[in-house]
């Protein structure tokens, strides 16, 4: 269980049962009545969070108001006010507090934490053991769970990737713009996010396989995610198309056994091939799409474009957490934060 997942428990286990059941029945009832919230409605709100917080409120916690875009014909508002209401719940928790001061990415861990507060309590625990069935996460248990129950989309994406067994996410983008709409994102090993990862708003990056679905598309393969400062994280893919959305779920384990069903696929024959001398030793051809960023192939052998080799002396700036060269680092800030 990662510390998200135990600090989410432990703070709606200070809940009464009776305050949970109103919540996941009438949320901005429940928000007045039973937490003393002033709730009101902006239709277009003048803020919104930095750090990838997905809902469509904002809270203004010493005043005990609560503002949210109201979607009266979609099942989002609900998710938006318990979103909020998680805000106020791990403002008054000490222990919840002092994880995050410790935390690397406190602002996103933040995020992160309302979200899986607000899924639990639209999302039981038990129909998502009985939607899964035992078997692994899915990109198809997206549109089960949300079947299933009265909770969106998203809230069914983070329900899911607190149960990957390993890092991931569970992500779903838009067909039309090419972005990411939402991604919940897991490290069950509780040793930190990985190394790269999608986050809302985020453009798919360009040779994605997610990039290239189409409306009533699936995949299931190896795949990957990249940053827009280079840095790569491999994956194994499951993505099923809509027609307006995908769903997905990356994960750095092969969950589905996508190895035994993708030895020799006509795709995979079909793609760009070259001769590569890579400094690992390899001499031989690349065969694959090249890094959207250095624009060079992958090596066969050690699975590397240029990037890791070109970025090697890059820092990481301890404000931003963009990657610079390390003369432009004083105090631990880039130039831009300084």
């Amino acid at each position: 269980m990662s510390a998200l997942d135990r600090h989410a428990r432990r703070i709606l286990g200070q809940i009464a049962a009776i305050d949970r059941d109103a919540l996941a029945a009438d949320p901005k009832r429940a928000l007045t009545e039973r937490f003393g919230l002033r709730v009101r409605e902006q239709d277009e709100l003048a803020q919104r969070r930095d750090a990838g917080g997905w809902c469509d409120g904002i809270s203004f916690l010493d005043d005990d108001v609560v503002l949210y875009a109201p979607s009266p014909f979609s099942r989002r508002e609900n998710f938006t006010l318990t979103h909020e209401l998680g805000h106020k719940l791990t403002e008054d928790d000490d222990d919840a507090l002092d994880w995050l001061a410790n935390r690397d990415q406190p602002k996103g861990d933040l995020e992160q934490l309302c979200d899986l507060i607000a899924a639990r309590l639209l999302l039981p625990d038990s129909l998502i053991t009985e939607v899964l069935n035992r078997r692994a996460p899915e990109a198809a248990h997206i549109r089960a769970l949300c079947e299933a129950s009265a909770a969106s989309e998203v809230v069914c994406a983070i329900a899911l990737a607190q149960r990957l067994p390993c890092q991931g996410a569970v992500v779903i983008t838009d067909i039309g713009s090419g972005t990411v709409s939402y991604a919940s994102v897991a490290s069950p090993e509780d040793d930190g996010w990985p190394l790269a990862y999608p986050w809302p708003r985020q453009e798919i990056p360009a040779h994605h396989r997610l990039a290239r679905l189409h409306a009533d598309e699936t995949a299931r393969e190896r795949s990957w995610w990249a940053t827009p400062w280079g840095e790569r994280q491999d994956y194994y893919l499951d993505a099923i198309t809509g027609s307006r959305r995908v769903h997905a779920v990356l994960a750095v384990r092969d969950l589905w056994q996508v190895a035994r069903f993708h030895a020799d696929t006509p795709e995979t024959a079909g793609r760009p091939a070259r001769h590569l001398d890579c400094p690992c030793g390899y001499h031989g051809t690349a065969r694959g799409y090249p890094c959207s960023d250095c624009g060079q192939p992958y090596c066969p052998s050690c699975k590397e474009c240029q990037c890791p080799r070109r970025n090697g002396a890059l820092v990481v700036c301890q404000k931003c957490f963009v990657s610079v060269a390390k003369p432009d680092i004083v105090n631990g800030r880039c130039s831009d934060c300084r």
